[in-house]
């Protein structure tokens, strides 16, 4: 699974802000890239929130 910060996440991110911020955009477009956005936002989120939040020293 790719991490938060590869490429593989980076690049639909940046398009979606791309074609959302382009005012010759559809409606029906916006709607989809808008859709793909929140579904990787939430898919991020996921990753984010694996574990219980405790930071442990290892050695």
């Amino acid at each position: 699974m790719p991490t938060p910060q590869s490429p593989s996440r980076k690049k639909p991110t940046e398009s979606i802000i791309e074609q959302l911020e382009d005012r010759e955009v559809s409606l029906e477009r916006a709607n989809t890239r808008h859709e793909e956005g929140k579904e990787l936002l939430a898919e991020l989120k996921e990753q984010l929130d694996v574990g219980d939040g405790d930071v442990n020293e290892h050695s």
